[in-house]
């Protein structure tokens, strides 16, 4: 899973170790620049801007306090650009009131709001034992990548076959295809789908050899 994580801290860092070492990918942003300096060698992407954090699948936050919650989602117009994860999860415990701000902000941007305070000091954090309290809706979840098979096959009957024998006409019974396509939600506006497609006797006719077609599609919301 491709994850932003905001938020560098006591607690923030052993979190974002664990989640790389748990095989994601993760981008991680802080405040100060300094925090970051040894994550690099630890296999995290540092990034320069919190709008970063949020290309991904998630992002989770974990900020010091409501001054900082307010100064990086706020009162900044990163909640309103489009290239945003679908899922923010924000595990630090900030007041109620500032919890219904962000709830309601990120409403407005069809973006799910996952309110996940934790209990645990940072050694618990950095051996992954820390408690989670995960409030929000409870369709949050990433957009589902499908994979999807079908084999179609078309037939001739009798009297075709027939037709195409006096003709002196190379034609078979069955036209067989096989199609395998995938779709990718690559983030919360852009889908991608790539479609492969294997015939046999193309056009039941013998003569015609079989073909493989490849294409991509492309879809956007805006």
């Amino acid at each position: 899973m491709n994850v932003g994580f905001i938020g560098l801290g006591h607690m923030g860092r052993g979190m974002a170790i664990n989640l790389r070492k748990a095989g994601h990918d993760v981008r991680a942003w802080n405040r100060t620049r300094e925090a970051t300096a040894d994550l690099a060698s630890k296999g995290l992407s540092i990034v320069s801007t919190p709008a970063e954090a949020f290309a991904g699948d998630a992002v989770i936050s974990m900020l010091a306090d409501d001054a900082a919650a307010r100064a990086v989602f706020l009162e900044t117009a990163l909640l309103d650009r489009t290239s945003i994860s679908p899922i923010h999860i924000y595990m630090a415990t900030i007041s109620v009131g500032l919890a219904n701000q962000m709830e309601e902000r990120h409403k407005a941007r069809d973006m799910a709001y996952v309110a996940a305070p934790v209990m645990g000091r940072p050694d618990v954090a950095a051996a992954a034992k820390l408690m989670i309290i995960a409030a929000g809706p409870a369709d949050a979840r990433r957009p589902t990548d499908e994979l999807g098979v079908a084999i179609a096959i078309a037939r001739n009957g009798p009297a075709y076959l027939d037709h195409q024998r006096g003709i002196s006409m190379t034609t078979t019974r069955t036209e067989t295809a096989v199609e395998v396509t995938y779709l990718a939600q690559i983030a919360s506006w852009l889908a991608l789908q790539p479609d492969f497609q294997y015939v046999i006797h193309s056009n039941t006719d013998l003569s015609v050899h079989n073909g493989l077609a490849f294409q991509v599609r492309f879809e956007m919301a805006f």
